[in-house]
């Protein structure tokens, strides 16, 4: 039986308060007519709990780099294993997510509660286990496999281990509406840590208003409550962070290239974490990443580092779970709705073929996230991304690359509308809008306001651009599908001249696809691209 990973949304707001008297308990929020008209009616009485925790990272602390936190904790509602990430981050031009107020954090949590294989009691030979946890000797035996998979390439593969504990005595205060629904919580923390090899003893006082079945509105009351009696927004890390003290930024690290080079690192840790917990839209979430480190890599002349290839390999792989997408709304999408005979018998056949190519998809990402050169990949990264190797690159030599990618992708366009029955000619001209679009967005931030609203509406030509490009590849993709399957000798006649119409219809597609390209490269082609870098 496989063990359950229960994971919610975590938004809350970190508070610091005064010393002194006034401060002896929380404020009471219920006695403020702002926070009552907004339906929070009353209180719950206030519970205490002994919290003790165990925090889990590799030696050179990569978790709590990412912001990720890796606990076993006894005491509380939730005693268990909790692995907390950072929201994931979508596509930078959109968010589905609600403003948050007064720099409220929003993290997924997961969590693992106690089993009898996982005792709430932890071993004072913790500190020194070393072996397996279902990912090789890469962390303590007792890290649950659920929760070593999902940060085993966050940890570049490293073996991961207790580095701190914290005791914290949490007074609770559950504040609720008419009905009685428990709306927000408010966490008084008194906080001790240590760091395991270390002698010193932290020590600190922090409040947390965590979200619980309300809105961002009374959040925001609640917050504003207590900062009007003299609490502020805290600054300070997580708590095990506030214990472990890493280091700062290499200097590098800020110049415009280690800027780059750290989201798109980010990002690939992300990607990674993904695809590992199978969270929903991980595939092409983690193919955008991958392809915004391409560019990145590219406008930086990095694009020769020894894992270059690695990274391509995981384009490769991931681009397949797309192709098997495309495949379904194209071909079963379009046996379905037809009425020829013997259709039922060529969707079957389609169904399993794309079934039996989903099933090596899955396989060809588990083996290259579980391969030497992916953690290599990622290690790579890190040595780019803090300054060990990070190319000394000025704003002017990035609009000058930027320059030539837009004038690279001009001559690949000329080249397939001068040849549009050359696929290998449009491909390349779909590949180059694609870098010249994930370059933009990689640079947005770096951007001079005028310069990122004419990239913002630059990337929106593009994206249309290769929309219609992409149809071209999806339709040459599946008719190269429906081919191999018709030539397939335990294909009868009349399924065959099924295929046969499909396969037709699918190069009509590619075709009318090449003639909406035309008209709207029409209305970019001529655009001269005046880029600025912030620098």
């Amino acid at each position: 039986m496989s063990t359950p990973l229960i994971g919610h949304r975590e938004i809350e707001t970190k508070l610091e308060v005064p010393d002194g008297p006034d401060w002896a308990e929380i404020p009471d929020p219920t006695e403020d007519p702002a926070v009552t008209a907004i339906g929070i009616a009353g209180r719950r009485p206030t519970e205490t709990h002994q919290l003790d925790a165990q925090y889990y990272d590799t030696e050179s602390l990569d978790l709590l780099s990412s912001r990720v936190t890796l606990r076993r904790r006894t005491g509380g509602h939730d005693a268990g294993w909790h692995l907390k990430l950072p929201a994931r981050q979508e596509d930078p031009r959109a968010s589905d997510h609600p403003k948050l107020p007064q720099q409220a954090e929003e993290r997924r949590e997961w969590h693992i509660p106690f089993t009898a294989d996982q005792p709430a009691a932890a071993s004072s030979d913790t500190v020194r286990e070393r072996g397996s946890a279902g990912t090789g000797d890469r962390s303590a035996r007792s890290v649950p496999a659920p929760l070593l998979r999902a940060v085993i390439g966050t940890a570049r593969g490293r073996w991961i281990g207790p580095v701190a504990r914290l005791h914290t005595e949490r007074t609770v205060t559950v504040l609720e509406g008419a009905d009685g629904t428990p709306l927000l919580e408010i966490a008084d923390d008194r906080v001790s840590g240590q760091r395991y090899g270390d002698e010193d003893t932290v020590t600190w006082r922090e409040v947390e208003v965590e979200l619980l079945e309300g809105t961002t509105d009374q959040l925001h009351a609640v917050v504003d409550h207590l900062t009007s009696r003299g609490a502020t927004v805290s600054r300070r890390p997580s708590k095990v962070g506030t214990v472990l003290t890493p280091s700062t930024l290499p200097e590098a690290a800020h110049t415009l290239a280690g800027r780059l080079l750290r989201r798109s690192r980010d990002s690939l840790v992300t990607a990674d974490r993904s695809l590992r917990m199978d969270v929903g839209n991980a595939a092409p979430l983690a193919f955008s990443a991958i392809r915004s480190a391409r560019a990145v890599s590219e406008l930086l002349g990095a694009a020769d580092r020894p894992a270059a290839a690695a990274l391509h390999q995981w384009e490769r792989v991931v681009s397949g779970e797309r192709d098997v997408q495309v495949g379904r709304a194209l071909l079963l999408g379009e046996l379905t709705d037809t009425h020829v005979r013997h259709a039922d018998q060529a969707h079957g056949i389609v169904e399993l073929e794309l079934n039996r190519r989903e099933r090596r998809l899955a396989e060809a990402i588990t083996s290259q996230l579980d391969s030497e050169e992916h953690f290599a990949l990622l290690k790579d990264w890190d040595e780019l991304a803090d300054g060990g190797a990070t190319p000394v690159i000025e704003a002017d030599r990035i609009e000058e690359r930027i320059d030539a990618i837009w004038h690279d992708l001009q001559d690949a366009v000329d080249a397939a509308l001068s040849d549009p029955d050359f696929s290998s000619a449009v491909a390349d001209a779909h590949g180059a809008a694609v870098l010249a679009r994930d370059c933009l967005l990689a640079l947005m931030p770096e951007f001079v306001p005028d310069a990122q609203m004419d990239a913002e509406d630059t990337v929106g030509a593009l994206d249309t651009v290769i929309a219609a490009l992409a149809v071209h590849r999806d339709a040459r993709k599946a008719a190269t599908l429906v081919e191999t399957l018709a030539d397939d000798p335990m294909t009868d006649g009349p399924v065959g001249f099924v295929l046969g119409r499909l396969y037709a219809l699918m190069i009509s597609t590619q075709h009318g696809a090449l003639e909406d390209f035309g008209d709207v490269w029409d209305e970019l082609g001529e655009t001269r691209l005046s880029i600025s870098v912030a620098g």
